[in-house]
């Protein structure tokens, strides 16, 4: 299985008046053909940076300080604006966080998604786009008389459903899905997660799959990255990562889900993340880490290869 999408060094900073956040510093990250790789991590550790800044999409305050991100041999980050209006959504679909409320509110669904075909492949015959359209609300579950409907005669689930509907208009190569299920209730959820997981299937559609809840990724992802603070700290194929988390930081993040039936103790991470803007020096998991040695207060450990398909970023490992 060979590589889509490769993330090497990325860096990705927030403007502020005490200095530049540092959201995302030094991430490496590859993406294979056909898999659907998770990125797990608490709010606010960089995910959705991570991946806005995979289409050049982050907006200022932030800025992007340096690194590649290689979609088919193109280092997108040096691709001209035509270039990249080119990739996105027709070889690259982002279905973006709260992308429910994404949609225009008075212009009818098939008329929104035809928008995002003419935009890549011109003018279109209308009635031959609505057949189109309306076969792909009949793949993602939806009813042929939702592509005459408006936003707002929709549920969330429904919404969410045009929106990813939308995605695969153009038959992208990869979509990075950022928080598909939030705000979704867990009937819905279970729906949204169920259909991602037969599109990479059905169509051989790789999926970057982004989410803090770690059931979803057990679920679904072939494999998972865990980041923290802006760092990759872990990754792995997901069943391994699951039944051996090696990372301190990943066993606590699994150790924070409720199973059915156990009457195990949940477990919670002390302290908060760090300020992005003064990161603690060495390992940045350090201040809240049970395991914490001298090594860590001092020097930042590297991502390296652990076991096959294994790496992780910890002085436990590296000793």
């Amino acid at each position: 299985m060979d590589t889509l999408l490769d993330i090497k060094d990325l860096q990705v900073f927030y403007k502020t008046e005490l200095g530049p956040l540092r959201a995302v510093d030094g991430v490496n990250l590859n993406v294979k053909r056909k898999e659907i790789l998770g990125l797990a991590g608490e709010s606010a550790c960089g995910k959705t940076t991570l991946v806005q800044a995979v289409l050049k999409l982050i907006k200022p305050p932030g800025y992007i300080v340096g690194g590649e991100v290689l979609f088919n041999g193109i280092n997108l980050l040096k691709a001209s604006e035509n270039k990249l209006r080119q990739i996105r959504w027709k070889e690259i679909s982002y279905i973006p966080q709260s992308s429910m409320n994404a949609l225009n509110p008075v212009m009818k669904i098939a008329n929104q998604i035809i928008d995002v075909i003419e935009a890549h492949e011109g003018k279109v015959r209308k009635r031959e786009a609505l057949h189109y359209i309306e076969e792909l609300l009949v793949k993602v579950g939806l009813s042929r008389e939702v592509a005459k409907m408006y936003p707002h005669e929709l549920s969330g689930g429904m919404r969410q459903r045009v929106v990813i509907a939308m995605a695969l208009a153009l038959n992208p190569k990869l979509i990075i899905a950022d928080e598909p299920t939030t705000a979704l209730d867990v009937v819905t959820q279970r729906g949204i997660i169920q259909m991602l997981k037969d599109i990479n299937k059905d169509f051989g559609t790789t999926l970057l799959l982004v989410t803090h809840d770690m059931a979803i990724h057990a679920e679904i992802t072939d494999r998972i990255a865990i980041m923290y603070a802006g760092k990759i700290l872990e990754i792995g194929l997901t069943n391994k990562v699951f039944s051996e988390p090696l990372h301190p930081y990943t066993r606590l993040l699994i150790s924070s889900i409720p199973r059915l039936g156990s009457k195990q103790r949940l477990v919670g991470i002390s302290g908060f993340p760090p300020d992005l803007r003064d990161p603690p020096p060495g390992c940045r998991f350090h201040p809240r880490c049970p395991f914490v040695m001298d090594i860590c207060r001092k020097i930042e450990p590297s991502l390296l290869k652990f076991d096959l398909e294994r790496f992780v970023a910890c002085h436990l490992y590296s000793r």
